[in-house]
């Protein structure tokens, strides 16, 4: 699936396509944003920038902004970017919300450098040329010792038959892509940390 058929879908995602854990109930879903929050606020300093990547409808932008982060949520689609604000604004934290594919992060933040950048639940939705694309964006926003936290899950999946699916990676595909982009391994889990050089 193409890149720009990724977003298009996307757009035009039903709430329950958004996260798993929205079918168990909308209480788990949002104490998710918080949990995994809570996993990887050691990376920032409150008042720093944190770049949340496909911020969606703010599950994790909201958290973010309430710990003091200086928080600039980053989505392809207007109508998450819409609920995010009316989330945003339900908690009474502000955080600046910017439309983009991506691949124009540098553009976005200005002459802002990300003490983190994160991409939960969205890279594992596009294909593995695509993640590195968007990768090296996010690369030129992070400063110097800056940490990228992203899903991208080692396994063998096999071919995506929709935007849904998830892609799966080779573990040296994985690492190479990795090294080549200037980043070094905090944690290799499927929820990868990396921090650059």
């Amino acid at each position: 699936m193409k890149f720009e058929d990724v977003l298009t879908a996307w757009d035009g995602a039903e709430t329950g396509d958004i996260h798993p854990l929205w079918a168990v109930s909308e209480e788990a879903y949002w104490r998710s944003g918080w949990d995994q929050v809570s996993e990887i606020a050691e990376y920032a300093r409150r008042g720093q920038t944190v770049v949340d990547f496909g911020c969606g409808n703010g599950r994790l932008t909201g958290p973010l902004a309430e710990l003091g982060f200086d928080v600039i949520g980053v989505d392809a689609s207007q109508a998450m970017l819409d609920a995010a604000k009316a989330r945003l604004d339900l908690m009474g934290v502000k955080a600046r919300l910017a439309l983009s594919d991506g691949l124009d992060l540098s553009q976005v933040l200005g002459k802002k450098k990300a003490a983190l950048v994160v991409a939960r639940a969205v890279l594992i939705h596009h294909a593995p040329e695509d993640v590195e694309r968007l990768l090296r964006s996010m690369v030129k926003v992070l400063r110097k010792g800056g940490v990228i936290v992203a899903d991208i899950p080692v396994g063998s999946g096999g071919v995506r038959k929709s935007w849904i699916d998830v892609t799966w990676w080779d573990p040296q595909d994985r690492a190479k892509m990795v090294s080549s982009l200037g980043l070094e391994w905090i944690d290799q889990g499927d929820v990868a940390v990396m921090r650059k050089k």
